[in-house]
């Protein structure tokens, strides 16, 4: 028995007690007929995504972690670069501009009325995701508040 089954047998009895309304469900758009991603379900999704990543994790825990801890010091050490050398060379791999499903559903909304300059603006913005742009630090930012209820922002597929 892996080391978290034992749990998971009770954890799942109260999961599947909770009451949860109907109407709490808004399901992904690409399993509307089934609701297995509905808001209502999200705490069993949860609880085995948990489960299944503890599971993954066990073995790295006992055996490997304090050994992985103690490689990336000696690693570190013997790298003799700065924090701020390493974070360039991560930046420089990591980049800064992202398509954003918001920012695509903002340049659709604009294009469907005939304004094309926001699909400009981001195809300009992505030729060079990995660079600072002056007045352009607003298109880093995560997902706005507003955006988390409306179409095309937020309610995708899996594979979105």
């Amino acid at each position: 028995m892996k080391p978290y089954a034992a749990c998971y047998a009770e954890s799942r009895q109260l999961l599947l007690g909770l009451e949860i309304s109907r109407s709490w469900q808004t399901p992904n758009t690409t399993d509307s007929a089934h609701h297995r991603y509905a808001f209502g379900n999200q705490p069993q999704v949860a609880h085995w995504n948990l489960l299944q990543l503890a599971n993954a994790l066990w073995p790295l825990h006992e055996e490997e972690g304090p050994c992985w801890l103690q490689r990336y010091v000696r690693r570190l050490i013997q790298d003799c670069r700065s924090d701020a050398e390493r974070s360039s060379s991560m930046n420089a791999v990591n980049p800064l501009y992202v398509l954003r499903n918001y920012l695509a559903q903002q340049a659709i909304d604009l294009a469907e009325k005939g304004d094309y300059t926001e699909i400009g603006r981001l195809l300009e913005l992505l030729k060079s995701p990995y660079d600072i742009q002056p007045g352009l630090s607003a298109y880093a930012l995560k997902r706005p508040e507003w955006a988390r209820h409306k179409a095309g922002c937020s309610m995708l597929s899996c594979s979105s």
